[in-house]
């Protein structure tokens, strides 16, 4: 196991864009597209802002598959977290945010 230090900002673009439901989504594979530093620090920077905006679902899709293929270890780790987590407890209803239909 590596000692590279990942940010917390970066652990939470892994965890969001795991949860991400779309097909395909949360892939990486060798094609995946490494970004420039300085490029990953502007992506992050706006995810961030986004973040504390009240938007706290938004991910980057190319930033997630970046950090993806930096850190395969974490990212197989928390995907594996993920699907032991949803396995283990069933979906409640969709309330429409009314709280109606959660347990």
């Amino acid at each position: 196991m590596s000692l590279t230090r990942i940010s917390f900002a970066e652990m939470r673009v892994l965890a969001v864009g795991l949860r991400m439901r779309a097909p395909g989504f949360g892939r990486c594979g060798p094609d995946s597209d490494i970004l420039a530093g300085a490029e990953r620090a502007d992506r992050l920077a706006t995810l961030v802002r986004l973040w504390a905006g009240g938007c706290r679902n938004v991910v980057d899709e190319v930033l997630f598959r970046d950090i993806a293929a930096r850190y395969p270890e974490l990212a197989g780790r928390l995907r594996s977290r993920l699907r032991r987590r949803n396995a283990a407890a069933p979906l409640a209803p969709y309330s429409g945010g009314t709280g109606i239909g959660r347990p």
